[in-house]
């Protein structure tokens, strides 16, 4: 996700800046553990609403004025910075 954020920010730069039209699609290549070498996946990009969103909230959870949510998908603990603390596990 963190990919798709960095992407869609500098999508939304570009059209503020420039007044340039810039896709709503861009691509990622990812490492595939199963198989040699990478695959590039098409994502979607998020809108400035979205984006501006997830900054205030962002705000929010650093201000401790909201709290940050488990992860969806377990598949994310396994390289969290925070896995021995995170109460979801235990």
């Amino acid at each position: 996700m963190s990919d798709v954020i960095e992407l869609s920010v500098q999508k939304m730069i570009l059209e503020l800046a420039n007044g340039a039209k810039v896709n709503n699609y861009g691509f990622v290549v990812v490492e595939r553990p199963d198989k040699s070498g990478r695959k590039a996946i098409k994502v979607f990009l998020l809108g400035i609403d979205q984006i501006k969103a997830l900054y205030l909230r962002r705000l929010r959870i650093l201000s401790d004025a909201s709290s940050a949510c488990f992860s969806e998908s377990a598949s994310h603990c396994h390289h969290c910075e925070y896995i021995q603390e995170c109460e979801n596990l235990k």
